[in-house]
């Protein structure tokens, strides 16, 4: 397919203001911590999946284009990787917070072997396994991991709860009806900030 460069160019910038505009009721948009709790939501995060994806797409095809500091000044351009980059990290760092599938067919390896190439990446991390909380150890395991926050672990262990739930309704429906509401009363008490991040993970 052929792009118009210019057209590109143009939309870019488009994009982006897009993209940061998706976090307007985060006070502070630089707390990422703060970012990932307001993704608690699913529709929240599947509209950052979509609107990243335009950007690192239209990002892809200026960046692949030896034109693209005629349609777009370097300053801003860089600021554009620098954006990439910082919303990437977060899209994986709440993909393993709420224990979602990742999708690796969402960005193709052309597009992401050219982002990459004009993006420094940071070192390659271990994609962290989904929670078994029915496996003897596996919550605690997740509580000593360190340089995690207290809510971004009660946010996995609540999310592998919350979906094993889902799956063995029908066991015990009743228990299990009891333990979602339970479990969705201190996940909304947390970010209602009605208790504490330590509350929130015990």
């Amino acid at each position: 397919m052929v792009h118009d460069i210019r057209e590109e160019g143009r939309r870019l910038p488009q994009l982006n203001r897009r993209l940061w505009d998706h976090f307007g009721p985060v006070e502070n948009q630089k707390d990422m911590e703060a970012l990932e709790q307001y993704m608690a939501d699913d529709a929240i995060r599947r509209e950052f999946y979509q609107r990243l994806g335009m950007f690192g797409r239209c990002l892809h095809i200026v960046l692949s284009s030896e034109k693209a500091v005629q349609v777009i000044a370097e300053e801003e351009l860089n600021r554009m990787k620098e954006d990439w980059k910082r919303f990437s990290e977060l899209r994986r760092s709440v993909r393993i917070r709420y224990q979602e599938t990742v999708d690796m067919r969402e960005f193709d390896a052309k597009i992401q072997g050219i982002l990459d190439d004009h993006v420094s990446a940071e070192p390659v991390e271990t994609i962290i396994e989904p929670v078994n909380i029915n496996e003897e150890g596996a919550v605690s395991k997740v509580l000593e991991e360190a340089g995690i926050s207290d809510a971004s672990k009660a946010d996995r262990i609540a999310s592998t709860t919350r979906r094993c739930i889902t799956e063995r309704m029908d066991e015990n429906p009743e228990f299990h009806r009891k333990f979602s509401e339970l479990l969705e009363e201190a996940i909304n008490d947390y970010h209602a900030r009605r208790i504490s991040e330590k509350d929130y993970l015990n």
